[in-house]
């Protein structure tokens, strides 16, 4: 089993939280409107064909784009660096790894 520094653990919790939270409102907002206000969902948007509820369900699925990319930019940026310098101590050899990086 592989371990890492405690601040590294908690810097991915906190990476975690963040990307389940946004989503998760995101989400519950979709749910919460199409259970209890139908027919606002189902208006259409003046001179379009388009309806507020699949503006929701877009803007949500550009949330979820959002967010992984930030989430997937951040943990290159603040734990690669953890796993590198772990990569390089040679623990990685100690269980099993190869010790490389990458």
């Amino acid at each position: 089993m592989r371990h890492r520094p405690r601040h590294a653990q908690q810097q991915a919790l906190r990476l975690d939280r963040a990307f389940l939270t946004s989503n998760a409102i995101g989400l519950a907002v979709t749910l919460l409107l199409g259970a209890t206000a139908g027919d606002l969902l189902a208006r259409r948007l003046p001179g379009t064909q388009v309806t507020v509820g699949l503006l929701l369900y877009f803007a949500q699925a550009a949330l979820l784009l959002v967010t992984a990319l930030r989430f997937d930019s951040r943990c290159t940026r603040l734990l690669d660096p953890c796993q590198q310098a772990y990569a390089r101590s040679g623990a990685g050899a100690a269980d099993g790894g190869t010790g490389n990086a990458r």
